[in-house]
């Protein structure tokens, strides 16, 4: 490690047979050093090879790391090494687990007993395809209701209860769950096409734009062209961060873990989906700067952070799957059987 601000002296974090070399780059830029195989480089040293760009220091670990990662590997570290304060200097209070929006549109309760039974998990793990051909067909509302129970209901709180933490399906760091889910609807029974927003504590919609246009346009250019479908689904997720419930405890961690969450979430939704007989495939397109008009009272409090689509399955069958023990060159690496 290394503090670059004092120059300490502190035992680098690689392997000591790469010292040697370390110093025979340092000896090229002419930085002087006591021998080839020390286990502690001197501050100074460290201090130049920096200079050199040689290695990279980490601020917030006092570590250092070779230029030869990349700039992608040097950021991942950067965050996931940002150790959060403690929680008796966070400030109060936390910013609420559960969203209040402008009582705007209708609400609508979803059924509390999920419609399908579940099956065996190795079974769902199994039968896990992204589907990107939908039937023509409206998606029945208590399907649509028991994978939102499933997959993101809050079911308790977990201790302490001032600091907002609540228990979901899915994980999420510091059990702060940033992310809210928004359903484009557009064609579901019993549901008014629209825009709406999940409610986790009482499991509702509430419907806070009606399908036009402008909610059209933000399918095709969020979920139907970057999913490669030739046909709109008939409902798609609109996952969106308030990221201060996660900044609140973990600061400079924050992005990284709101990410960690998101695939958490929707793998979950994946399986749920599977389970219960949907058609469905996450999508990577972000929306930045957000642009949907339904979030237009967050005062830009939110993050987009992905899509889901969903559907009831088409009768056109998903790609199919080698197993891995029949694919070309399949265990040629693997020792012969004895």
């Amino acid at each position: 490690m290394f503090d670059a601000r004092t120059g300490r002296a502190l035992s680098w974090p690689v392997p000591s047979s790469d010292i040697p070399d370390l110093l025979r780059a340092l000896a090229l830029q002419g930085v002087p050093h006591q021998g080839s195989g020390q286990a502690e480089i001197p501050g100074k040293v460290l201090a130049a090879a920096v200079s050199a760009g040689l290695i990279v220091p980490c601020p917030p670990c006092d570590q250092t790391f070779p230029t030869s990662c990349t700039p992608h590997q040097q950021a991942a570290h950067r965050e996931a090494c940002m150790v959060p304060p403690d929680a008796e200097s966070l400030p109060r209070p936390p910013p609420a687990a559960r969203l209040r929006r402008p009582a705007s549109g209708t609400r609508t309760p979803l059924p509390d007993r999920p419609a399908p039974p579940s099956r065996p998990l190795s079974a769902v793990l199994d039968e896990r395809r992204s589907r990107r051909v939908f039937a023509e067909q409206s998606v029945p509302l208590p399907l649509l209701g028991a994978l939102l129970g499933r997959a993101a209901r809050v079911r308790g709180f977990l201790p302490p209860l001032d600091l907002q933490q609540t228990q979901r399906p899915a994980p999420s760091g510091g059990g702060r769950h940033s992310l809210e889910i928004y359903v484009l609807a557009r064609d579901v029974t019993g549901l008014a096409p629209g825009a709406h927003h999940y409610d986790p504590f009482d499991h509702t919609l509430e419907r806070l734009a009606p399908w036009g246009q402008e909610l059209s346009e933000l399918m095709d250019r969020l979920i139907t062209r970057p999913g490669r479908m030739s046909r709109t689904p008939p409902v798609a997720l609109y996952l969106a961060s308030y990221t201060e419930r996660t900044s609140w405890k973990y600061g400079g961690m924050t992005l990284s873990l709101v990410y960690r969450d998101t695939g958490c979430l929707l793998q979950t939704l994946c399986l749920v989906a599977t389970d219960t007989g949907l058609a469905a495939c996450p999508i990577g397109a972000i929306d930045a700067p957000v642009t949907a008009s339904f979030l237009n009272d967050t005062d830009g409090q939110v993050m987009h952070v992905g899509g889901f689509a969903l559907g009831l399955p088409s009768d056109v069958p998903p790609p199919s799957v080698t197993p891995p023990h029949l694919a070309k060159g399949a265990g040629r690496h693997q020792p012969p059987p004895h």
